[in-house]
C-alpha cells in the first residue's frame, strides 16, 4: 500500500482494515479509471502508467476506502479535502477522455490483454 499512503491517504489511517478489503477498494477505482481510459481508446488495463495516474487513482481510492470502510461522512468539514482531491480527480479523467489532458503511459502502443485488471496502485 506505499503508493496509496504515499499519494492517498496518510499511512496508518487504515490500522484494523483487512488488506483484502483494501484491494478490492483499490481495484475498484481502477476500473473506474478504466472505463474513462477506454473512451479515449486506450487498450486497458494498461500496462505502463505514469505517477499522474497513480496519485489519480489513489484520489479515488482514498474516498472511497475511507466512505465504505470507515463510515466517514461528505459533509464532515474534515474530510472536505479528500472529497476534493477525488473530484479533481473525477475530472481530471474526463480531460483525459475528452482529449484535452493525455497520460504519461510511457508507451503508446500498449496491447490490449483480455483478463484482469492493472491496478494503478500498488499494495505491497
Amino acid at each position: 500500500m506505499d503508493d496509496l499512503y504515499a499519494v492517498g491517504l496518510p499511512e496508518g489511517s487504515l490500522v484494523g482494515v483487512s488488506v483484502e478489503r483494501i484491494e478490492k477498494q483499490l481495484d475498484a477505482a481502477s476500473r473506474k479509471v478504466d472505463s474513462y481510459l477506454r473512451g479515449r481508446g486506450y487498450n486497458c488495463p494498461l500496462e505502463a502508467w505514469g505517477m499522474d495516474l497513480t496519485q489519480c487513482t489513489a484520489a479515488i481510492a482514498a474516498w472511497d476506502i475511507l466512505r465504505h470502510l470507515r463510515g466517514v461522512s461528505p459533509d464532515d468539514p474534515g474530510h472536505q479535502a479528500l472529497v476534493k482531491a477525488q473530484v479533481d480527480a473525477i475530472m481530471w479523467l474526463r480531460d483525459v477522455a475528452k482529449g484535452v489532458a493525455n497520460l504519461d503511459t510511457g508507451d503508446s502502443t500498449v496491447k490490449r490483454r483480455t483478463t484482469g485488471v492493472a491496478r494503478f496502485i500498488s499494495v505491497s
